[in-house]
């Protein structure tokens, strides 16, 4: 039916477990800002597919490059660093098996 809208409390593909959802760019501009990562106390976050983007937006505000720092996002709403990032993509199995040796978490490692 055209005009029935179904409500739906879990959705089935939704993530149990935690797991890399996007590149992230923190921009620790000491701030305090609402509806940002759980695990930062200031700053705000910018996510989008690859860094590369994220940086071409950053350019667009005139934000200074060195308030930031390059990471991910996860399905719970925390940044991780590249490090981190690795080890949860790692853990869940999402990197592909020729980066498993880096220690640092690429976008390109993921998709």
């Amino acid at each position: 039916d055209v005009g029935t809208i179904k409500i739906v409390k879990e959705l089935p593909h939704k993530q149990k477990e935690e797991i890399i959802l996007c590149a992230a760019i923190w921009v620790n501009d000491n701030q305090i800002y609402i509806d940002q990562p759980i695990n930062l106390t200031n700053g705000f976050v910018i996510s989008g597919h690859r860094h590369c983007c994220i940086f071409e937006i950053i350019s667009k505000f005139h934000i200074d490059k060195k308030l930031c720092k390059q990471g991910f996002l996860t399905s719970n709403n925390r940044f991780l660093d590249r490090e981190e990032a690795m080890r949860l993509a790692r853990k869940m199995g999402q990197v592909y098996k020729e980066t498993m040796k880096d220690d640092t978490l690429f976008s390109e490692d993921l998709y």
